[in-house]
C-alpha cells in the first residue's frame, strides 16, 4: 500500500511548513508581477513622445527604447499574453485558497480527491509555469527590439557620415571646376582638360544620388518601426561604439552556467516535477482505475519532457557557442577592416606624394581620399555590429 503521506515525502512537497512557504513566495511573486505590469503600463502611458522641432523628430538610442513597450505592437502583444496568463496564475491560486479552505471529498480515494489534490499541488504551479514562460517571451523580445533598433540606428548614422563625405568632395570637385573654366576661359587650359572632372562628378552625383537612397529607406523603415509620420524628418543623435574585446578567460564555465541558468532547462525541469507529482498523486488517491487513462498520458508526457530537458540542453550549449564563435568572427571582421583601413591610408600618402611631384591629378587624390574614407566607415560599422552582438550574447549569458 502506498502511504498516505506520499504528497508530503521529499522529492514532491518536503513539508507543510514548506509548502506554506512555497505558496506564499508565488503568493508574493505573483503580487509583484501584476504590480510591476500596472507600473509599467501606467510608466509606458506617461512616457513623453520624442522632442520635436519644425517637423524634426530627434531621436536618441535611450528614448527610442523607452517608447518601446508604448509604440511596438509585438511587444505589446506580448505583454497582453503576459496579462492573460497572470490572471490564469491568479485563478488558479484562488482554487487553491479554497480547496484548503474546505474538507477533502469522499470518497477518501477517487477521482474526485485527485482532482483536489491537484488544486492544492499541482494546477496552480502549471499556471505558474506558463505565466513564467510568457514573461520570459516578453523579456527576450524586448531584448531583440532593442538590439534591432540599434543596428538600424548605427547603420543610418553610418550612411550619413559617409554621405557627408562624398558631399564634402563634391564640394572640393565644384571648386576645382570653377577653376579649370576660369583657366579656360582666359586660354590657360583647353576644354577637353574638363572631360574627365565632368566624369568624376557624374560618378559623385551617382554614389551621392545611391547613399541618399539607402539612407531615405532605412529612415522609412526606421519610422514605421517607432511609429513616427512619415512625412516628418528624423534627426539622431551622434552615438559612436569603441571596441571592447568581449572577456573569454572563463568562457567554458560562463556557457556551463548559462547553460544551468536557461529558461529552457529550467522550465522543463519544473514542468518534469510538476508532472511526476501529479503522477504521485493518481497513484495514491484513485484506487479503482477511474484516472488509468489519465495516468498513461502523464508517463508519456513524462518521457517527452525528459526528451525535452535533454533537448534543451543541447540546444541551449549548441546555440551559446555559436553566438560566441560568430562574435569571434566578427572580431576577425574587425581585424580585416582595421588593415583594410592600414592599406587605404598608405595608398592616399603615396598619392599625395605623386601629386606633389605631378606624376597624378587631383582627381586621383580624390579618388584614394574616398577610398580611405569609406575603409574607415567600414571599419567603424564591424565595430558596430561587434559590440551589438557582444551585448546579446552577454544578455544571453546572464539569463
Amino acid at each position: 500500500m502506498i502511504n498516505a503521506n506520499i504528497i508530503l515525502k521529499p522529492g514532491i512537497i518536503k513539508s507543510a511548513a514548506a509548502m506554506a512557504i512555497a505558496l506564499s513566495v508565488s503568493a508574493a511573486s505573483l503580487t509583484m508581477s501584476a504590480a510591476a505590469t500596472t507600473t509599467a503600463a501606467s510608466a509606458a502611458a506617461n512616457i513623453p513622445r520624442y522632442p520635436e522641432a519644425r517637423g524634426i523628430v530627434d531621436l536618441t538610442l535611450a528614448t527610442m527604447n523607452a517608447r518601446i513597450a508604448v509604440d511596438n505592437e509585438d511587444y505589446k502583444v506580448s505583454q497582453k499574453r503576459v496579462d492573460i496568463y497572470q490572471r490564469r496564475l491568479a485563478s488558479a491560486m484562488h482554487d487553491k485558497y479554497l480547496a484548503e479552505n474546505k474538507d477533502p471529498p469522499q470518497p477518501v480515494f477517487s477521482a474526485q480527491r485527485v482532482a483536489y489534490e491537484k488544486q492544492l499541488y499541482i494546477d496552480w504551479r502549471n499556471a505558474e509555469l506558463e505565466h513564467e514562460r510568457y514573461l520570459n517571451e516578453l523579456s527576450d523580445k524586448l531584448d531583440r527590439i532593442k538590439s534591432s533598433l540599434k543596428k538600424q540606428y548605427t547603420d543610418i548614422l553610418d550612411l550619413e557620415r559617409a554621405l557627408k563625405t562624398y558631399d564634402d568632395e563634391m564640394e572640393k570637385l565644384n571648386a576645382n571646376i570653377e577653376q579649370l573654366t576660369a583657366q579656360i576661359n582666359v586660354g590657360v587650359a583647353k576644354p577637353s582638360d574638363m572631360d574627365v572632372y565632368t566624369a568624376q562628378k557624374m560618378k559623385l552625383e551617382a554614389d551621392i544620388a545611391a547613399r541618399q537612397r539607402d539612407i531615405e529607406l532605412a529612415k522609412y523603415n526606421l519610422k514605421a518601426d517607432l511609429k513616427i509620420d512619415q512625412y516628418k524628418e528624423i534627426r539622431l543623435g551622434e552615438y559612436n561604439e569603441q571596441f571592447i574585446r568581449f572577456n573569454d578567460v572563463r568562457i567554458e564555465r560562463l556557457v556551463s552556467d548559462a547553460v544551468d541558468g536557461s529558461f529552457a532547462v529550467n522550465s522543463n525541469d519544473k514542468k518534469l516535477q510538476i508532472l511526476k507529482d501529479e503522477r504521485a498523486i493518481m497513484l495514491q488517491w484513485d484506487r479503482e482505475g477511474a484516472m488509468l487513462y489519465n495516468l498513461q498520458n502523464n508517463e508519456v508526457s513524462i518521457k517527452e519532457t525528459e526528451y525535452a530537458l535533454i533537448n534543451a540542453r543541447k540546444t541551449e550549449e549548441s546555440g551559446l557557442w555559436s553566438d560566441y564563435y560568430s562574435l569571434l568572427n566578427q572580431e576577425d571582421q574587425i581585424e580585416i577592416e582595421r588593415m583594410n583601413v592600414q592599406i587605404a591610408e598608405n595608398d592616399y600618402n603615396i598619392v599625395v606624394a605623386r601629386l606633389n611631384q605631378g606624376l597624378v591629378t587631383p582627381l586621383d587624390e580624390q579618388n584614394a581620399r574616398l577610398a580611405l574614407e569609406n575603409a574607415k566607415t567600414t571599419h567603424q560599422t564591424a565595430i558596430n555590429n561587434y559590440m551589438r552582438m557582444s551585448g546579446d550574447f552577454q544578455l544571453r549569458l546572464a539569463k
